[in-house]
């Protein structure tokens, strides 16, 4: 299952951020409103309907959900990256949340978030054993990305190579 990427990352990610900075908060935290909470519950609660309808359909089915690598937003202030595409990396300068790494900090917040959110549905006693959770931040290198949020075909293949061992793992547990 892969799912909620243009939810955190899309066209809504401008909509998750403040206009000034919580003052009280020194973690990235600061740079997001409550419209990203409230989306993160949203999500967790269509997971959880959609997997409960799922398995009580499908009694033999075993759901794999992944999170998100973490992108690099694109730096849209250096000329060198004029012509590429950015879909949170221009929202963050336009708040004038920066320099570079401290938007990577935000970005690496928002997908642990993510994926904690998936890693607290997967552990509930009813998905025990029928959903796992393919953790895939941290795959990509700085150099194996395509453009903001899409990575080269070699960065797809470690992903794609995770699914796999996390496939053979789950066939080494459920007889098929």
């Amino acid at each position: 299952m892969s799912g909620g990427g243009n939810d955190v990352l899309g066209d809504e990610f401008q909509f998750f951020l403040r206009e000034v900075p919580d003052p009280a908060d020194a973690t990235p935290k600061r740079y997001l409103n409550e419209k990203f909470f409230d989306t993160m519950a949203t999500l967790s609660s269509q997971y959880d309907d959609m997997f409960t309808e799922l398995l009580d359909r499908y009694k033999d089915l075993h759901i794999m959900v992944h999170c998100y690598d973490f992108i690099i937003p694109v730096d849209t202030e250096n000329p060198a990256n004029k012509k590429k595409q950015s879909w949170s990396g221009k929202h963050m300068i336009a708040k004038k949340i920066g320099p570079q790494d401290e938007r990577e900090k935000l970005i690496h917040f928002i997908l642990d978030e993510f994926a904690r959110r998936l890693t607290d549905l997967v552990s509930k006693p009813k998905f025990k054993g029928k959903v796992t959770f393919v953790d895939t931040r941290g795959l990509v290198d700085r150099n194996t990305w395509f453009d903001e949020i899409h990575p080269t075909n070699p960065g797809f293949q470690l992903v794609g190579d995770k699914f796999i061992r996390e496939i053979e793992q789950v066939r080494k547990q459920v007889d098929f």
